[in-house]
């Protein structure tokens, strides 16, 4: 009986005693599992940015989407990227103002030194980049410069922040030498993100700051303010008023927005000059280019199949293309190689850039390339980009993706801030080839 009740005595105490510790031992680990929750923070999910089909074609208006993204760290700040186009695309920072994402997107060619290359994502392959700095970060596509995006990268403090009203300009069309009389039309582009469709203001003046002309603010009607992004065409013809300057000199477009401004020199000839002959008068025009050495064929574009330039052997072509520069003078540097080797070029063909030099604003520069008799299959390396190029085959010439192994990797296009695009062709033209391997 003795034993019984020190037994049940010893239980009481090991009950009493195990009860007393859950109670004060239980409030002290969870406080500090809590505490290792809230400092781990919910778990980071990915945001996604799709490049859609037809993104890679100017006229499409398509784009990364969505343009405009709002992160925050520790929450939302994985951004990945999915190509969903048939062709090509690439996500390029604009600059280094997040240096790891300049240098995820941008790295070292093996093809060209020194030359920083983009990271290029074949139809359906991703890119993932985690931000961690705060900031307001911007990327383009290459070789489509048109495909502009930006990311607010924001920490848990300002999630209520959003995302500042922003434009960008950019412009086409215009000339860099007109004769006196002739009409002056181009187009004006604004991309950016805010609540209103913004409508910039265009004049024309002198050099020394005389206003010549003054452009009209047409009623806007294409515009949607509520969807935050946009990107939006204003062509001078359009209702804005086309300008005529019958005086010679050197002349300004200027246009503003807001704060921002863009300045586009050209210059006015005697009209009673050949314009095609002026090549030789040139040092008389210091500011203009060979704009007017004209391609006869408009660059057709298309949204299926990769370009491909086609011109017979023993013959002359020419490459128009367009650059706005923003920065200062650079080499018109490009090359053509063999389709099989990057590296190797390609002797039998010479190719020559007038002018030599890509100026500061807008410019056009012509590219004359000469063959001879070999066919063969090439590529033609620009500032931004490679193009596939065959001589001696035609628009029935059976010509495969395949033929050009070099197409898909990631060390052909050249990143950098000009904007670069291809306008017309002369005795070069051009097949949209879908078809990668030979059954």
């Amino acid at each position: 009986m003795k034993t019984l009740q020190i037994l049940i005595l010893a239980v009481l105490g090991i009950v009493v005693i195990t009860c007393t510790s859950f109670f004060l031992i239980y409030p002290l680990v969870y406080n500090k599992q809590q505490s290792m929750m809230t400092n781990f923070g919910p778990f980071n999910q990915v945001t996604t940015v799709i490049i859609p089909q037809g993104a890679e074609d100017q006229s499409s208006g398509k784009n990364y989407d969505p343009q405009y993204i709002r992160v925050i760290i520790g929450v939302n700040n994985t951004v990945r990227w999915i190509n969903d186009d048939f062709t090509m695309n690439s996500v390029v920072a604009d600059n280094s103002s997040d240096p790891d994402f300049y240098d995820v997107t941008n790295r070292f060619s093996a093809v060209m030194e020194n030359a920083k290359m983009p990271n290029f994502l074949k139809p359906g392959e991703s890119f993932e980049y985690t931000f961690t700095k705060p900031g307001y970060f911007g990327y383009h596509g290459v070789p489509h410069p048109w495909q502009r995006g930006w990311v607010l990268v924001l920490t848990s403090d300002q999630s209520d922040k959003q995302i500042p009203e922003h434009t960008d300009f950019g412009a086409s069309g215009l000339h860099d030498t007109y004769a006196a009389g002739q009409k002056i039309d181009f187009t004006i582009e604004l991309s950016g993100y805010g609540i209103t469709c913004p409508v910039p203001d265009i004049i024309i003046q002198r050099l020394d700051g005389d206003i010549i002309w003054h452009a009209n603010h047409p009623a806007i009607t294409s515009c949607d303010p509520q969807r935050g992004g946009f990107r939006i065409q204003y062509k001078l013809s359009d209702g804005f008023g086309v300008p005529i300057i019958n005086e010679t000199g050197s002349y300004m477009v200027v246009v503003s927005y807001d704060n921002q401004t863009m300045r586009l020199p050209f210059v006015v000839v005697p009209s009673t000059i050949n314009i095609k002959d002026l090549s030789e008068s040139l040092p008389q025009y210091p500011s203009s280019t060979v704009s007017f050495e004209i391609c006869d064929i408009p660059y057709p574009r298309s949204n299926t199949g990769v370009a491909v330039l086609y011109m017979p052997s023993n013959s002359t072509g020419k490459i128009c293309a367009t650059y706005h520069n923003p920065d200062s003078p650079t080499q018109s540097s490009t090359r053509v190689f063999t389709a099989k080797d990057v590296q190797q070029q390609a002797n039998e063909i010479t190719i020559s850039a007038h002018p030599d030099i890509v100026p500061t604003g807008n410019s056009t520069i012509v590219y004359t390339i000469k063959t001879e008799s070999q066919a063969g299959l090439y590529g033609i390396s620009f500032f931004c980009g490679s193009i596939p190029f065959v001589v001696g085959y035609d628009n029935q010439s059976r010509i495969i993706l395949d033929d050009f192994p070099w197409l898909y990797k990631n060390d052909i296009c050249l990143s950098q801030t000009n904007v670069f695009q291809i306008t017309g062709l002369s005795g070069i033209h051009v097949k949209y080839v879908t078809e990668v391997h030979r059954g």
